[in-house]
């Protein structure tokens, strides 16, 4: 058994060594899903656990879980600007994704309330560095408007890109992605 753990420990760090240098951060697609999805059952189980009386709790668990996207979310903003390469386009799309599906796994846990975009955006702020370098230009938004900004970021640099980076197919999926989990695409 610890030699198949040696084993795939190796396996992952080749795999690694093998991304390119602005991948190196970020997470994998199917890392993220595997994350998220553990994260949505424990908000489900905390629901499940004191429905009629855990809303204090269940706010406090959401506004966690936005505040882990919100940097994930920094962070593919950033790289989407500084770092125009095919994989970059295609990881940044990919962890949009299941950003965006995990949030659909969210709205359907059964909440004593409902719960709708306007309540997320009201409950808590999303701060997004829109690429200025600093920290001058912030902006509170909703979860919704900060994932559909780093998209529109992520469409619009893809479009610009040359077609060796990213071919009109590639652009195409990213818009189809986009707009299958409800996001404005131009």
């Amino acid at each position: 058994m610890k030699a198949l753990h040696e084993q795939q420990a190796a396996d992952e760090a080749k795999r690694l060594a093998s991304l390119p240098p602005e991948l190196a951060g970020l997470i994998e697609p199917r890392d993220l899903r595997q994350r998220l999805r553990r994260e949505v059952r424990a908000f489900a189980a905390l629901v499940d656990a004191d429905w009629h009386d855990g809303m204090d709790e269940q706010s406090e668990a959401l506004y966690a879980w936005a505040m882990r996207q919100e940097k994930l979310l920094r962070r593919v903003m950033k790289l989407v600007l500084r770092k125009r390469t095919r994989a970059v386009f295609e990881r940044a799309n990919d962890i949009l994704v299941e950003l965006a599906d995990s949030w659909e796994h969210v709205l359907v846990v059964p909440l004593r309330g409902e719960l709708h975009e306007e309540y997320v955006g009201e409950a808590e702020l999303c701060l997004l560095d829109c690429g200025a370098g600093d920290d001058e230009y912030l902006s509170s938004m909703s979860r919704y408007e900060a994932v559909q900004a780093v998209w529109l970021t992520l469409l619009y640099a893809a479009a610009a890109a040359p077609k060796d980076v990213v071919s009109d197919a590639l652009l195409l999926r990213f818009v189809k992605d986009c707009t299958d989990f409800g996001y404005y695409c131009p």
